[in-house]
This record gives C-alpha cells, structure tokens and sequence, in this order.
C-alpha cells in the first residue's frame, strides 16, 4: 500500500484529538485520556470527539459550490460531578479558539506526517449539556457525562 492523505472529515477529527491531548498536558491535566467517538480504553476521565453530521449551504444560486459546515460533539466522561463541570468549562474555553487544521499524510495505517494547512474555526456551540439527567440505575461513569456540540468549519491558507 502506498502513502495517501485522510480525506477532511478524518482530518478534522485528529487535528481537534491532537489540539486537545497537547492542551491537556500544557494545563496539567494529567489522567485525562482523549479518543474518538467511544472510549476503547474504558479510561475515566476522558473526552470524547467525533464528527456525527454535515450541513451545506449553496454559495451562489444555481452553483453546485457549497460551504460545509461539519457538525462536532465531545463527550465528558467523569469521575464526579465537580470534575464533570470543571472538564466541561476548560473544554468550552478551548473550542471558543480555532483549532489548527492539518492534513495527515499515512501509510499502510500509520500517520507518516501531517502539515498544516488551515483553520477549524468554531461557528456556534449547538449543545452544551449534562448528557443524562435522570441517572436512577445508571453506571458512575455515565451518570457524570456531558455532552457539547459545535459547528465548525474549515478554512485553508
């Protein structure tokens, strides 16, 4: 298999997994993992990131130019409450920053280089909520979980 770069969607994902993992450490928040889409490690705290949907908008009437605009959710997942809020502000503190957009360039799975290549500017904050309310029967972990979308979009240098 050859070299090829990820697609944007996948390259939106890692670039906010790498800005948040590097923010973590630089603010010592030690212990708290980051993944994608569904904690694998079961680690606890972590936040999760995903890219769930898209919408676009036509640029000009009857061009089929559109500007994307990728529908982004974290999901806290803590020990407590306290911790739940705390993760919950830095995160909201964060994302109120562009991100640094890069292009991954992999082979055979494995991520050779990245370059950057724009911004992932935040739009709006489409939710920003405790994920669970009533929280009878459920595990610890879930019931300090917490949920924030935002509506991004990319711009290239």
């Amino acid at each position: 298999m050859e070299k090829h770069s990820y697609r944007i969607s996948r390259n939106i994902e890692k670039s906010i997994l790498d800005a948040i993992s590097n923010q973590l450490t630089v603010d010592d928040w030690a212990g708290v993992g980051v993944e994608k889409v569904y904690p694998k490690t079961k680690q606890v705290p972590c936040i999760l990131v995903q890219l769930i949907s898209e919408t676009s908008e036509d640029l000009e009437l009857g061009s089929k130019t559109t500007r994307d605009y990728p529908l982004i959710m974290f999901r806290i997942f803590a020990v407590d409450d306290g911790q739940r809020l705390d993760l919950k502000d830095w995160l909201k503190d964060l994302i109120k920053n562009d991100f640094d957009y890069y292009e991954y360039v992999i082979d055979e799975g494995d991520i050779i280089e990245k370059n950057l290549k724009g911004k992932i500017r935040v739009r709006r904050i489409t939710r920003n909520e405790k994920e669970y309310e009533n929280t009878e029967g459920l595990s610890n972990v879930d019931k300090c979980r917490h949920v924030i979308g935002v509506e991004v979009e990319v711009k290239e240098f």
